[in-house]
């Protein structure tokens, strides 16, 4: 058998406080670096198979793994 490493992808969602206008206009704020984060962020969802990577994992002598 043979190792390999696997990056699955995740979506999480990350809040933020700003003060805008309108709705529009926070999310211009914030995709520009504005805001202020709120403690925590939650999991979203996982991205499907064929978005993941994979790589093959090379011996290193003595049994580990890297």
């Amino acid at each position: 058998m043979k190792e390999f490493t696997v990056f699955v992808r995740e979506v999480y969602v990350q809040p933020y406080k700003i003060t805008a206008e309108t709705e529009d206009h926070a999310k211009k704020l914030v995709a520009e670096g504005e805001g202020e984060t709120i403690d925590g962020f939650e999991y979203s969802h996982t991205l499907d198979p064929e978005m993941w990577t994979v790589e093959r994992r090379q011996s290193h002598g003595g049994g580990f793994f890297a």
